[in-house]
């Protein structure tokens, strides 16, 4: 209850009335370190403060909506929402790429950011998901996948780890 600014300022002001409306009978009298005078002044500008507070909350998310309009950032739009920035700018780094292919640095004296350096390709690491069999005496775990794995279909290939083997696997051709 006493977190919210608004709940506050209505306690106050019911408090302030109530010792009002006792008057001299007021047990807030007894209370010496408080002045109730200062204290109904205080739920006057306090009132007063948050009216002008949430006006200019409501004005801020009104200007907030109408620059993210202007951007190209409001909700529904896209970097192809003709005549806002954002529109502008995508198309703006579109042809100063496509006029500065191979020197693409020199985009960073127009501010844009330029990542320079090569990509590293992707790796590709198998997760084994192992069962244990014995084959002619060896017990092995044969590693299942569903990755397509290239090899001549006329041959019977097999993913088998041996488990005294530190190989990641090996191919057993049966």
């Amino acid at each position: 209850m006493l977190g919210n600014t608004d709940d506050l300022i209505k306690l106050a002001q019911k408090i302030h009335e109530k010792h009002t409306e006792l008057g001299e009978n007021s047990p807030i009298h007894a209370l010496k370190d408080l002045n109730m005078a200062e204290f109904g002044s205080g739920v006057i500008k306090a009132t007063g403060q948050r009216k002008v507070a949430k006006e200019a909350e409501r004005t801020a998310q009104e200007s907030t909506g109408r620059a993210a309009s202007l951007l190209g950032t409001a909700p529904g739009q896209t970097q192809e929402t003709k005549g806002t920035l954002l529109f502008g700018i995508t198309r703006i780094r579109d042809l100063l790429g496509a006029v500065n292919r191979g020197n693409e640095e020199s985009l960073t004296g127009w501010s844009f950011e330029v990542a320079i350096g090569q990509a590293k390709a992707p790796t590709w690491k198998l997760k084994p998901e192992p069962f244990s069999s014995t084959t002619n005496g060896h017990e092995s775990t044969r590693i299942k996948t569903g990755d397509p794995w290239p090899y001549d279909a006329r041959a019977r290939v097999h993913q088998t780890v041996p488990r005294n083997l530190e190989a990641p696997w090996c191919f057993d051709r049966r």
